[in-house]
């Protein structure tokens, strides 16, 4: 029986950059006897109770195992059908498959993740269910069995309220000419109504995944297939001392599903997914029980570039990021992704572009028309908001470019989960350099230019943030600090700002050739003063690539680095 492999390029660049000899797992999506290959997990040493499979959304699976030494592992289709093997010393990869008893070396193909959820739908599902019983080990056991057994029941349904669709077991309620659509028909028909809405943000070209809001719904009243006694009901009056619990299991899951998919084939994919869901909750609820903390757990959903899927993470609420370094850096060793850096701080959470109508844009330079340049393009790692002239009603034309590049690092920082506190207003910003003695009183008001220097010591007073400053004496000798710009992005990932003249920019990456000295900058203009209309801002050049000669040669400039602390 023959079958085609194709592995995601993410899990193939953490076997190739391990530092050392492992085993592992690999995840999966399989189709009949062909599989995808998503993600993976290092075998290692922890006392953390973590489960990397009920962090997966459905339908990932386990598929085999994984070999990164000189030498293959002898019981390597232990766990699944296919084996991935990676030479530690050459790098070279071999794909070995075991069906129907028989050993083979299919041929692979390598994709990108965008590529994976070109083909798939993620669709959230939230919704709150009762979990009220005695505070023993049998009666909680009991509740959850219970809660189990009403999910894969018939007495469950799923409203997606952007399709005003209603997905219950037997049937399906919506328009119609909707109930023969297959789910990319119905999701580009989503997107039609809301390109046609005046006040919605119009969206450009995104290559990020696309999230779909559901709505966990519960049959609350009872017919006569639900009642099984036929006698009156029994009161049972126990006035013994008893503890109860009395919360609620909070529903966040996700789940892939298939774009060629019909609106049939929802009910079951969703039930899973939450039956999975509670399953993971349970988990995380015994160590609540038996510390006698709160019982208030959160999901989270991540989608770490690193790892190109998504991973659902349960946080007991009564647990700071900082008390789960320990959790989150056995995550990072499991995944085999980056130390140096957060990806699974409550403030790293997935955000898609669906965010408040008012509000700043989040990562407009996703989907930008790139560059040919023939260099290492380095780009600013993680979540931030573009801020900009004339937003929250402000009119700051002429004067605010640099307090906007600097709401915009602020937001970068909070979004990585460096930072708590909120993004700083002009008063915050004024009144912090009036605190510090580098500004007279008369500042606080008024409508003076800041630039880097002072950008510095704001991150610095507010935030903690320490910055490097880089000087240049002219806007053409920028193409000079080319290799200290590349290394900022690999090392510190953070958005940079620049000052020159009287404007002020924000550097989110940039592209550089060693060997030809050419650069190119990924800009995001704070002068920009129209509504968020993300398409108007990247076909306009508010953000986009632009060469050495935007900058002003008769201008000296300064760039601020924000430099980030280590670890996770």
């Amino acid at each position: 029986m023959s079958c085609h492999v194709k592995i995601c390029g993410t899990v193939l660049q953490r076997l190739t950059y391990a530092d050392k000899p492992c085993v592992g797992r690999i995840y999966g999506i399989y189709d009949n006897t062909n599989v995808t290959i998503i993600g993976l997990e290092r075998k290692i040493a922890t006392d953390k109770n973590l489960n990397i499979f009920a962090s997966l959304p459905v339908p990932i699976e386990s598929c085999g195992t994984f070999t990164v030494d000189n030498n293959d592992a002898s019981n390597k289709f232990e766990l699944g059908k296919f084996h991935v093997f990676c030479n530690f010393t050459t790098k070279e990869i071999v794909v070995e498959s075991k069906l129907e008893n028989k050993l083979n070396e299919p041929p692979y193909e390598i994709i990108s993740d965008a590529e994976v959820f070109a083909r798939y739908l993620m669709v959230q599902v939230k919704g709150a269910v009762p979990l009220r019983c005695e505070a023993s080990k049998s009666s909680i056991q009991e509740s959850f069995q219970k809660l189990k057994n009403q999910i894969l029941s018939e007495n469950v349904a799923f409203r997606i309220s952007q399709l005003s669709i209603y997905v219950l077991h037997s049937k399906v309620i919506c328009d119609a000419e909707r109930e023969n659509m297959t789910i990319k028909q119905l999701y580009e028909s989503l997107n039609d109504n809301v390109h046609d809405e005046p006040n919605r943000k119009k969206k450009g070209k995104s290559v990020t995944p696309t999230i779909l809001d559901a709505d966990l719904l519960q049959k609350l009243s009872v017919g006569e297939a639900d009642i099984s006694l036929n006698h009156s009901p029994v009161c049972v009056l126990n006035k013994s001392n008893k503890k109860i619990i009395n919360t609620y299991c909070k529903i966040n899951s996700l789940a892939m599903i298939p774009f060629d998919a019909q609106l049939s084939d929802i009910f079951k994919i969703l039930q899973i997914a939450i039956l999975k869901y509670i399953v993971h909750y349970e988990e995380k609820f015994w160590p609540c029980f038996m510390e006698n903390t709160s019982l208030e757990i959160d999901g989270y959903h991540f989608y770490p570039p690193e790892s190109g899927h998504f991973l659902t993470l349960l946080y007991p609420a009564v647990k700071s990021d900082q008390d789960l370094v320990t959790e989150r850096l056995s995550l990072h060793q499991l995944l085999m992704m980056n130390e140096n850096f957060p990806m699974f701080r409550r403030a790293n959470q997935f955000i898609s572009n669906n965010i408040e109508v008012d509000g700043p844009l989040l990562n407009p330079h996703v989907g930008v028309r790139t560059v040919d340049n023939g260099g290492n393009q380095c780009l600013v790692r993680g979540n931030y908001k573009y801020y900009h002239y004339c937003q929250n009603g402000m009119d700051d034309s002429g004067w605010g470019c640099a307090y906007r590049s600097l709401q915009t690092l602020a937001s970068w920082l909070k979004l990585q989960g460096y930072v708590d506190r909120e993004v700083p207003t002009f008063h915050e910003i004024q009144k912090c350099l009036v605190d510090i003695k580098d500004k007279p009183s008369t500042f606080l008001g008024s409508r003076q230019w800041i630039g880097s220097t002072e950008v510095s010591f704001v991150l610095d007073t507010l935030l903690g943030i320490t910055c490097k400053i880089l000087y240049v004496s002219s806007g053409t000798e920028i193409s000079q600090k080319g290799p200290e710009l590349v290394d900022h992005f690999k090392n510190q990932g953070s958005p940079i700002m620049i000052g020159g003249g009287v404007l002020a920019h924000t550097i989110l990456g940039v592209d550089y050739n060693p060997e030809t000295g050419s650069i190119y900058f990924l800009i995001l203009d704070p002068h920009y003063t129209g509504s968020e209309d993300l398409h108007t801002i990247q076909s306009k050049g508010w953000c986009g690539w632009k060469p050495v000669s935007f900058w002003q040669k008769d201008s000296y400039y300064n760039l601020c680095l924000p430099q980030v602390p280590r670890g996770v």
